[in-house]
């Protein structure tokens, strides 16, 4: 039966402010080099304006984005997934609360770029059991390795991130064609490689020379075929209903900025240098969730269809 794909980009991050402010500076042409050099290995979501787009989003996730999807999906069950990075994790929490959700955590549909930074090179990225301790409710894949999520010893290729994007499309493709009933999947996760993941999905060609721009929190619907010869339909792109309500939570951060590159979890935006797991939400100012994940298949994200 058909599910709907529903994609969250991040709230504001400090590497997005740290961006921001170089560009400025220095121009769209030159900021990159010093960019690489100062931003975050994995940033934090920024104070305020990244924790305010959160919040505001989890408050009205069920009025301006749950209850707008097409009729046959209204009421359907929802699993919520999130990147292993800060940003995307101190997203998925409000939604959680909100919700009264479990997170499934999964590291394949982390930004492109990977755990990487200029000076340190690959880094290994939080360890399932930091994560889940800071985030009760939240599942980190079982295939995580108990030492980090990422295990590469420098930047992800683009051509890497591509093959990630055809992966996770075919997956939700595929099981959305062996599922029983309607679902809808909502899946916090970053700038660049959603646009890899919306070109697979959309076009069936991940190199294809579109871009699929999204502010810091908005959301991207798609019903994904479930049959031979079903179409994908796109139900909305890049929709902010609640920045447009607030116009202060409004940031048009990067519409055009290539974001390969940015990632790395523990991480301090003005040194590039990693920082303890303790520190990892620091500057949420929502309260952490305490709940018992009810998914089957022991919280894993995206799993089997006879996993349900």
């Amino acid at each position: 039966m058909p599910t709907l794909l529903i994609l969250v980009r991040h709230a504001l991050s400090t590497n997005n402010v740290l961006e921001d402010k170089l560009k400025s500076e220095l121009g769209i042409d030159n900021f990159k080099p010093r960019y690489n050099k100062e931003k975050s290995c994995d940033p934090e979501i920024a104070v305020p304006l990244g924790v305010q787009q959160a919040e505001r989003l989890a408050s009205v996730f069920k009025d301006t984005v749950l209850d707008k999807v097409p009729k046959a999906f209204v009421g359907a069950p929802v699993e919520l997934i999130s990147s292993t990075m800060a940003r995307a994790l101190a997203t998925a929490l409000p939604i959680s609360k909100e919700l009264d959700l479990p997170v499934s955590v999964l590291p394949e549909i982390h930004e492109a770029g990977g755990c990487w930074t200029a000076d340190l090179g690959g880094q290994p990225g939080a360890t399932p059991e930091e994560i889940e301790a800071l985030y009760p409710g939240f599942k980190v894949d079982p295939g995580v390795h108990s030492t980090g999520w990422w295990s590469k010893e420098g930047r992800e290729k683009p051509e890497e991130a591509d093959a990630r994007a055809v992966k996770i499309a075919g997956r939700l493709q595929d099981r959305a064609k062996l599922l029983d009933g309607h679902r809808i999947v909502v899946m916090v996760t970053h700038g660049d490689w959603m646009q890899r993941l919306l070109r697979q999905i959309i076009t069936a060609d991940v190199h294809i020379a579109v871009d699929f721009k999204h502010l810091n929190t908005a959301t991207t619907a798609i019903v994904l075929p479930h049959k031979e010869g079903a179409r994908t339909q796109v139900i909305w792109i890049n929709k902010g209903d609640h920045l447009d309500q607030e116009p202060s939570l409004r940031d048009i951060h990067d519409i055009g900025h290539e974001e390969l590159g940015r990632s790395s979890p523990m991480s301090t935006a003005s040194s590039g240098r990693c920082h303890s797991p303790a520190n990892l939400h620091r500057n949420l100012t929502v309260p952490l969730m305490n709940v018992a994940s009810t998914q089957a298949g022991g919280g894993a994200a995206l799993p089997a269809a006879e996993e349900r």
